[in-house]
């Protein structure tokens, strides 16, 4: 069986049961996370639900937003990309950029990190209010309501492209269904064959 937060936090020894039951409660009224809630609410601090989710997802935890953060490593990530991703760019360790991420198991938005930067992404959770007070305070003050929800890649110019790049692709295409009319023109001989 799957834990889950609520359940952590009690066997922990942060949360009551009762206090648990509220919270569910209030949850369904709200239509919320359960560990906005709680912390919404004073059930438990931030460092107790970051604890459990630690826990719970098997990913660390990084405090937002840091101190600083160097330049080239904010430069690895754009601004529209760390806001649509809810993302922040923390520290280059190695080949890995190190990021802070509301939703670290998006497995779309780390794609789409590890695209943009050309690195490894090594993923740490934070809240997402923490993680949009970083990227405005190291980006500037974009708006976070300003970024449309869209797919990774959505905001690439096609009409950008290096030269010869869309020639190549065509190319690959016909090539692509050459091979494949020669494979069936074969296959198709064979079974004529005795």
């Amino acid at each position: 069986m799957k834990k889950r937060l609520g359940d952590i936090l009690v066997q922990q020894g942060s949360l009551s049961k009762e206090a648990l039951n509220r919270a569910i409660a209030l949850q369904n009224q709200k239509e919320m996370r359960l560990g906005e809630i709680l912390l919404q609410d004073g059930f438990v601090s931030k460092g107790e639900i970051a604890a459990a989710l630690e826990q719970l997802q098997g990913i660390a935890y990084a405090e937002c937003p840091p101190a600083s953060v160097d330049a080239k490593v904010l430069e690895r990530v754009s601004h529209a990309v760390a806001l649509r991703c809810c993302a922040l760019p923390l520290a280059i360790r190695g080949k890995e950029l190190i990021v802070a991420m509301a939703e670290p198991q998006n497995l779309t938005f780390v794609n789409e990190l590890r695209f943009r930067a050309g690195m490894e992404i090594s993923r740490r959770f934070s809240f997402r209010h923490d993680v949009l007070l970083g990227i405005k305070k190291f980006y500037g003050d974009g708006d976070p309501e300003s970024v449309q929800e869209s797919e990774p890649g959505d905001d690439v110019d096609l009409s950008q492209r290096e030269p010869g790049v869309a020639d190549m692709e065509f190319i690959t295409a016909d090539s692509r269904e050459e091979s494949n009319a020669a494979i069936k023109e074969l296959n198709s001989s064979r079974q004529r064959t005795p």
